[in-house]
């Protein structure tokens, strides 16, 4: 067992002074109104493992709400709170946290999938209804003494992922997510009671809303360096072949995810729509798009394949001008709050092919930023006339460009124009 000596160690090893005094800060004002409070949840967790963790989850056994309110009067920052399920979020400006209260309940379900009714209870209670073991402890404040009733810390130590009870996937079908995605962060195994368990619930995903699981998904994705891992071993469980039509992640699809994540590594972000281009590019049922809930993803997912076919075809030309190339790629329909999105989703399904690559990273990181620094009225200004000939030398002049015919100043883009006009080039 872990003392409260040890657990003070490691949260001013993992912690900054200003996220320990915001502990203090909670735990006067608990004690202050007489509230006994602890930590839960991940923090718990990841404190344990020595890993940082900037989640802040207090379970009260008493008035939440007025515990947040208190907070925030005392010591500034906003509250939301909800009342139905006797939570309250206290934000923060600095540090930039958002800190979660929540009273200590018993969680019943209607149904598979359904949110939970829940009604003020005690630590155990509220420790048996969360996910798995390793999430069900606590720290009581404020002698940091660690709570462990489920066997978490054991679980830990043998790197283990446990239900708490046989009925926890029917209760909450995405915690089958969670147990995927918490496994393969942290190396562990999900031991094989809840495996089977797991393997036998996939019908309760029908319960539960294309919001909550497109949620999941999307945490999932932002695993990063772990989502092919995850994605992979969601597959290996029959988990995507039960909610997609038999979809399935195949040696190249995982090597895709693998490839974003490379991606991730270099340009510092991915965004999370490219990870649903590559997942679901493979997917024809139409009534699969329909079920994600999100209108656009067949239309963006035929964009992504005329993309990645006229590249296939850009890239088996001899010399293709680099302006070529990107008016090509640049023809094909992407919607701008898009446009990033499809390329990232283009350079993973074709990381096989350094030809491909290079132009997609060609034009990703280079040509299409490149534009003339004249405009239309610099044109008019040299004695041009209003009209589509103006348009047609800009793109030319673009072309140029990003073929390196001149350096990108005014005085050369206007020189190379006034020869076009002498030399009647658009007469």
């Amino acid at each position: 067992m872990l003392t409260p000596d040890e657990i003070k160690r490691r949260l001013h090893e993992t912690q900054s002074i200003d996220f320990l005094d915001l502990i203090t800060a909670v735990s006067w004002q608990a004690e202050h109104q007489s509230i006994p409070i602890y930590l839960v949840g991940g923090f718990v967790r990841d404190l344990i493992l020595n890993r940082p963790n900037k989640d802040l989850d207090f379970a009260v056994e008493g008035d939440s709400i007025a515990l947040a309110s208190a907070l925030s009067e005392r010591f500034g920052g906003d509250i939301c709170t909800y009342p139905e399920f006797g939570t309250a979020t206290w934000t923060r400006d600095y540090p930039d946290l958002d800190i979660d209260f929540a009273m200590t309940r018993r969680e019943t379900y209607d149904h598979p999938g359904a949110l939970p009714t829940v009604s003020r209870s005690t630590l155990q209670d509220d420790l048996r209804r969360r996910d798995f073991t390793i999430n069900a402890m606590a720290i009581r404040l404020p002698n940091y003494e660690v709570i462990d009733r489920f066997g978490g810390l054991a679980d830990l130590e043998n790197g283990v992922i446990r239900v708490l009870h046989d009925q926890s996937f029917i209760d909450d079908p995405t915690r089958i997510f969670r147990a995927v995605r918490f496994e393969q962060r942290y190396g562990f195994t999900i031991e094989p009671h809840t495996e089977s368990l797991l393997r036998d619930s996939l019908p309760a995903l029908d319960q539960v809303s294309s919001y909550r699981i497109n949620h999941e998904l999307k945490l999932i994705f932002k695993e990063h360096e772990k989502c092919p891992d995850v994605l992979q071993r969601l597959s290996d469980l029959n988990v995507l072949a039960y909610l997609y039509d038999g979809l399935r992640v195949t040696e190249p699809l995982y090597w895709a995810f693998r490839s974003l994540s490379h991606l991730y590594t270099e340009y510092k972000y991915i965004s999370h729509e490219a990870y649903w281009l590559v997942l679901f590019n493979q997917i024809e049922n139409p009534t699969v798009f329909a079920r994600l809930e999100w209108e656009q993803l067949a239309e963006f997912v035929q964009n992504l394949r005329a993309l990645l076919a006229a590249v296939a075809v850009l890239a088996d030309a001899e010399q293709q001008p680099a302006s070529e190339v990107a008016r090509s790629i640049e023809s094909i329909k992407m919607k701008k709050e898009i446009h990033e999105s499809m390329l990232e989703a283009a350079m993973a399904l074709h990381n096989w092919n350094p030809r491909h690559m290079t132009l997609l990273k060609n034009y990703r990181n280079r040509w299409r930023h490149i534009h003339p620094k004249l405009n239309g009225r610099d044109l008019q200004a040299m004695g041009l006339h209003p009209g589509p000939t103006i348009g047609r030398i800009l793109r030319q002049l673009r072309d140029a460009l990003i073929d390196g015919q001149i350096i990108s100043t005014r005085d050369q883009e206007r020189a190379l124009v006034q020869s076009w006009i002498d030399n009647g080039t658009f007469n």
